[in-house]
């Protein structure tokens, strides 16, 4: 996951107004926020049902959390 949303941001960096950009390009980063953001959601939908199964179990790491 972390791969993909380091490759979205290297594919936003290629945009500059002043110079324009291609509709394919544009396309691509389109195509690869919506995978980064199903798979953030996919994250999200796990956690809660981990932490909603195993309460007990479960203790909340912040930092991990920042990461995410």
């Amino acid at each position: 996951m972390k791969h993909d949303y380091d490759e979205f941001r290297e594919k936003c960096r290629v945009f500059h107004p002043e110079r324009g950009y291609s509709p394919a390009a544009a396309r691509e980063v389109k195509e690869k926020f919506y995978e980064v953001g199903a798979k953030m959601s996919e994250a999200r939908a796990l956690q809660q049902l981990l932490r909603g199964k195993y309460k007990q179990h479960v203790q909340v790491d912040l930092q991990k959390q920042r990461e995410l």
